[in-house]
């Protein structure tokens, strides 16, 4: 619960000065009223995956989207002004086709990725020609050093992430056999790990890919200590 606060705080403090002073992408557009009366939502493109090989990691980060949707609602909405999801559904797919949809929408307030932050570095002046925040879930341009001004990285940083897991466990679990299951064509989950396993003496990890379902890949990495 915690951290789905933290999301809405975060949509609160991008969202509450777009609805008051204009939209980042433009002049203010006259919100339509609702069809069922009180003041239109304002739209939020959420571009993730609902089906393809990255459905089901995809899936918990919108459940926490919705929730802190439903919290911040519930305290008001922007401006008075409810909040609602539109999840464009990448397929698991190159999302730089949605991306650019969503931020090509008038006076956009803001937009959500849900996936690697490659689509994001390739529109990187699209995305400073919208001037509309966007949020970045799941997704590593810190690492990497490409992260720019507009996008939000909400996800730990991969380098962190695999740090930490390296030291517990190489040295607290003493585990010298290690899997990584990453999607297809995402090498970078997997090269911090690697570079994060040498720095603490271990053997490279094995790699496993994602193809139809988490229980086929925790099958194919069985033999592994750690997966």
């Amino acid at each position: 619960m915690i951290a789905h606060r933290a999301v809405a705080a975060l949509l609160a403090a991008l969202l509450l000065p777009a609805c008051t002073a204009g939209a980042p992408g433009g002049p203010a557009a006259t919100p339509a009223p609702s069809p069922r009366g009180g003041p239109a939502p304002i739209t939020l493109p959420v571009v993730a995956s609902l089906s393809g090989p990255t459905a089901a990691s995809d899936r918990t980060y919108l459940d926490g989207m919705r929730l802190a949707v439903r919290v911040f609602n519930r305290a008001g909405g922007a401006a008075g002004r409810p909040l609602r999801l539109d999840v464009l559904d990448d397929r698991g797919a190159d999302a730089r086709g949605l991306i650019e949809e969503a931020l090509s929408r008038p006076g956009v307030p803001a937009v959500l990725v849900v996936g690697p932050g490659d689509p994001l570095a390739a529109l990187r002046q699209e995305v400073e020609r919208s001037r509309a925040p966007v949020l970045l879930f799941a997704g590593d341009l810190y690492s990497s050093r490409r992260l720019f001004r507009q996008v939000f990285q909400v996800s730990p940083p991969l380098r962190w992430q695999a740090t930490v897991l390296a030291r517990y466990l190489v040295l607290d679990r003493m585990h010298r056999s290690v899997a990584v299951v990453t999607v297809p064509g995402d090498e970078a989950p997997y090269r911090a790990v690697a570079d994060a396993l040498a720095e603490e003496g271990a053997p490279p990890p094995d790699r496993v890919l994602l193809r139809s379902s988490a229980s086929g890949a925790a099958r194919d990495a069985s033999s592994a200590d750690a997966v």
